[in-house]
């Protein structure tokens, strides 16, 4: 998936991703897939990436990971009918608590 090399890429090359200024186009990426009402699957693992970012960046308390922990609050709320994405971000969401 292509969305998951750009994370890593993100994740471990910060540099690279920085100097071709990807940012906004990676999180919006990964916001319309965690929104894809067709795939259950594009949703969890669009969730799991933006997570994974989040702790990631927010570790070495990059500029970023405040935007992404705002468009994961807003995808929290946006999804909250659906019982299965909103379980998988609470999960996120508490792991990420007792983080920081």
């Amino acid at each position: 998936m292509g969305l998951s090399f750009l994370v890593h890429v993100w994740k471990y090359q910060i540099g690279v991703v920085e100097q071709m200024q990807m940012q906004d186009t990676i999180i919006q990426c990964l916001k319309l897939g965690c929104k894809d009402p067709r795939s259950n699957a594009l949703r969890l693992t669009s969730i799991h990436l933006m997570f994974g970012l989040l702790f990631e960046l927010a570790k070495d308390r990059k500029p970023y990971a405040p935007v992404i922990y705002k468009g994961v609050t807003f995808l929290l709320i946006e999804g909250y009918r659906n019982s299965i994405v909103r379980e998988e971000m609470l999960k996120n969401f508490i792991f990420l608590f007792k983080q920081y």
